[in-house]
Formats: structure tokens, sequence, C-alpha cells
């Protein structure tokens, strides 16, 4: 495949060029997921939960992209997850790990033609709101997106009408029944305290943000930032998939000059996101189940 995206009819993302990939996976695997997941810090245990799973390394479908972020595994699991047929991106793609755009994204239109209706989208943030913390769950329930602003989008170039419309509205992305449903689960978890509704925006990284920036997204209304999860979003919703979004909450900004010793890292990220995994996937497992059941 390319590495840039071309103008033209030799699109490298429309529905005619990831076939081949799409049926090399139906080779691998007779799973017909109805949802996909992608795992961000702290669910790529979610995989141990799939009945009778399938692994197809990223590296082995020929043409896509392979994932280098640490603690990332770099593959697709296939199963049911509480009977219901799942496909789980365990490890995902970064801007930083010098993937373009509409690479990055490029699976999500993969599981469209998988079958996936629904897409659960996790990552791991900083907390810049100050009435966050440390270990929560942020339901996304709009966007700043920064790198769309800029001209940088992973639906720039072509688009495929088979997927969805040149231009389209993202009011209603993050669909409000999707967040209802969980914020009912995590009463039901008894995780009400730590389930929270935001405003997420996106770096490109792999640097954390400058005091000045962060003080900026703060003035802008955002409640967190993270270094991916809202470009998926973009193409999912414009693919006509469901889209719930929520971020865990692995650090707090520092939005004060005096505060620069108080620096973030990477090992905290990892930290959190291992001691916070039983509880995503205790979430995420009964979310499907709700899911699950409005579909049947």
């Amino acid at each position: 495949m390319h590495s840039y995206r071309v103008s033209g009819q030799d699109d490298p993302v429309s529905k005619e060029n990831l076939m081949p990939m799409v049926a090399h996976i139906q080779q691998l695997t007779d799973v017909k997921p109805l949802l996909g997941i992608i795992c961000g810090s702290g669910l790529g245990g979610l995989a141990e939960l799939v009945d009778n799973p399938t692994f197809i390394s990223y590296k082995d479908i020929p043409g896509f992209p392979v994932s280098t972020a640490p603690g990332h595994k770099g593959r697709l699991v296939f199963g049911l997850l509480d009977g219901y047929p799942v496909v789980l991106m365990q490890g995902r793609l970064h801007s930083y790990e010098g993937i373009p755009l509409w690479q990055v994204t490029l699976p999500v239109r993969v599981m469209k033609l998988l079958g996936i209706n629904t897409i659960i989208v996790t990552n791991a943030v900083g907390g810049i709101n100050q009435s966050l913390q440390v270990g929560d769950i942020m339901l996304v329930r709009d966007h700043l997106n920064l790198f769309a602003l800029g001209g940088d989008s992973p639906l720039r170039g072509p688009n495929d009408e088979a997927f969805g419309p040149r231009f389209f509205s993202v009011n209603t992305l993050y669909g409000e029944k999707l967040r209802e449903i969980a914020k009912e689960t995590g009463k039901e978890l008894g995780l009400q305290h730590r389930v929270k509704e935001g405003i997420l925006t996106i770096t490109g990284g792999p640097n954390f943000e400058s005091i000045a920036e962060l003080r900026l997204f703060k003035m802008a209304g955002a409640d967190a930032v993270g270094m991916s999860n809202i470009p998926e979003c973009l193409v999912a919703h414009h693919c006509g998939i469901q889209v719930l979004s929520f971020s865990l909450i692995t650090n707090m900004c520092s939005v004060d000059y005096g505060c620069e010793l108080q620096e973030p890292n990477a090992e905290e990220v990892l930290e959190v996101g291992e001691r916070c995994t039983e509880d995503l996937c205790n979430f995420v497992k009964s979310i499907v189940k709700k899911i699950q059941n409005l579909n049947m």
C-alpha cells in the first residue's frame, strides 16, 4: 500500500482496495463481528474474556498498518464476548508513530466491511478539568479536533461513497443512547463516582503537552487530552457506525506555572492502566451485554 494517500481513483482506503484485506481476514476466522472495540491502556486484558478467540497479528495481514507503541500487542482478536460476536484491536495506531491518519483509521473501515455496526473506542488521557481524578472514566460527549482544524483529517483526499458522504455532520457522533447505557452500567457496577462525561481534545505527540498548550485547551473547554481516539471515532461515524468513546484518566495535567516538576510520564500511564484493568474490562463487558440485548 502507499505510505501516503493520493488523489483521484487510486485511493488506498477505498472499499475496492480494502476488500482483499477483508477477504484475507475472513479466511482466518469464522466470526462475523457486530461490535468492534479499540483497546486503549487498561483494556488489553479484555481479550482474555473473549470465548474461543482467534488472534491475527497486524503484520500478518497484507497492507495492514503495524502498531509500534509500548504496551500494544498489535493484533486483532475475534470471538464471542458474553455470546456477542466481536473484534478487538489489541493495540492501536498513533500519528506519532509516523503513520498518516488515513492509515491510523484504516482498521475502522476494515471492521465496517467485516460487519460491525457499533464500536467502542478507548484511550488513556491526561485530565485538564480539575474535577476529574486519576482512575476516572470519562465518557466523550464531544471533541475538539485540532488535527482537522489544521487540515489534517483521516478523511482528507478522495471520498468513497460506499462508506459515507463527502460532507457530513458530527453533532450526533457520540450517541447519547450509548452514553446513557454506559452511565447506567457504571451505577450497576458501583462506579458511578468514577464515570463522568467530558470533552476530549487531541495532540500529535509523542511529547506530552506544554503548560501553555494545556492552558489553551482549558480555556477552549476541553476536559482531557490524549494522542488518539478522535480520528477513529470520526471515521466510524462517517461509515455509519454507532460510537461509544471513553477515556481513562491516567494523570492530571499541570496547567499552572510553578508545577513544572510534576511531569507526566509513559510509565505512569501504563501503571494506572494496569491498575484499572479489572474495572474497565467489567465495565465494557457489561456494556456489550446491554448492546446485545438492544440488538436482539
